[in-house]
């Protein structure tokens, strides 16, 4: 008899876990859907996994923590299995303290921008830390956003790459540089 009940509690214990375990999975499928819900909706949305919470209107500048491992998206492809696949491949980057899943469309291309985001209060704190992101992952960062201020900064140099052509600069035109990286 004893053996059947611990049998029996060892059984409900592995149920219990088990439900647990697809029921975070559920709560996270949730909450990406959301996201990428307010990502078409708003042109963007910052997000912590765990827990689910959405950034609200901080005055905080935002920016990638790793340049190297923001993805672009092109128009007309689907953002849920993207952004799905980047979480299941940066979940532990995601998950430091000082970082949050970004999501952006820019106004100037058009592409679906996923990437790993932190912030400073100060903009020229947060351009100078994104320029030295940059230069560490040797990737360009694109932009700063202001949540509360809603307001995008374009660093300079990347207008100079959007707006003129490579016999002109010595440079590749946009769509040449590492910074694409498109989800097939």
């Amino acid at each position: 008899m004893m053996y059947g009940m611990s049998c029996a509690r060892v059984a409900l214990e592995g149920f219990a876990m088990l439900f647990s375990v697809l029921g975070a999975r559920y709560s996270l499928h949730r909450h990406l859907r959301q996201i990428v819900l307010l990502t078409y909706r708003h042109g963007g949305v910052t997000a912590r996994l765990e827990p689910a919470e959405l950034l609200g209107a901080v005055d905080i500048w935002m920016f990638p923590k790793y340049p190297a491992k923001t993805v672009i998206v092109p128009p007309g492809r689907a953002l849920m299995p993207a952004i799905r696949t980047f979480v299941q491949l940066h979940r532990a980057a995601l998950c430091e303290h000082d970082a949050w899943l970004g999501t952006w469309v820019s106004p100037i291309t058009g592409y679906w921008h996923i990437d790993i985001a932190t912030g400073c209060s100060n903009l020229d704190e947060a351009q100078q830390q994104a320029f030295a992101y940059s230069a560490r992952d040797g990737r360009t960062i694109v932009a700063l956003y202001n949540l509360h201020q809603r307001r995008t900064v374009y660093l300079g140099h990347m207008i100079a790459a959007l707006t003129t052509n490579r016999a002109e600069t010595g440079t590749a035109p946009l769509s040449d540089t590492p910074m694409k990286r498109y989800i097939p």
